[in-house]
């Protein structure tokens, strides 16, 4: 595919998840422990993130096992942070509330 004289490729999203609710979008992909993200997909990430309503996260480990995330924010990567089965669920859980509007006390 081309698109005019710009060297702009497709960019191959391996393991990509997308969640939409009430207008916020939850966008995660998912790489191996020491899998990188090709130039492709970290472009998009920081774009995606400057989009308002998108989060973006980048969450490292093996199917089913997330190991760290890093999210990012408004184009900027915060730090990488150690995650498991149950503190990711825990920050899912967290996104889905806030994009429902409920708030936790």
């Amino acid at each position: 595919m081309r698109f005019g004289d710009s060297r702009i490729h497709v960019t191959d999203v391996d393991c990509m998840f997308v969640v939409e609710r009430r207008g916020k979008f939850l966008w995660i992909e998912w790489k191996e422990t020491d899998e990188l993200l090709t130039d492709g997909q970290r472009i998009l990430a920081e774009q995606l993130s400057r989009i308002h309503g998108f989060t973006v996260l980048v969450v490292r480990g093996n199917a089913g096992s997330p190991t760290t995330l890093e999210r990012v924010f408004a184009g900027e990567w915060g730090d990488v942070k150690k995650t498991n089965k149950e503190d990711f669920q825990t920050r899912l859980d967290a996104w889905f509330e806030a994009a429902n509007g409920v708030h936790s006390e």
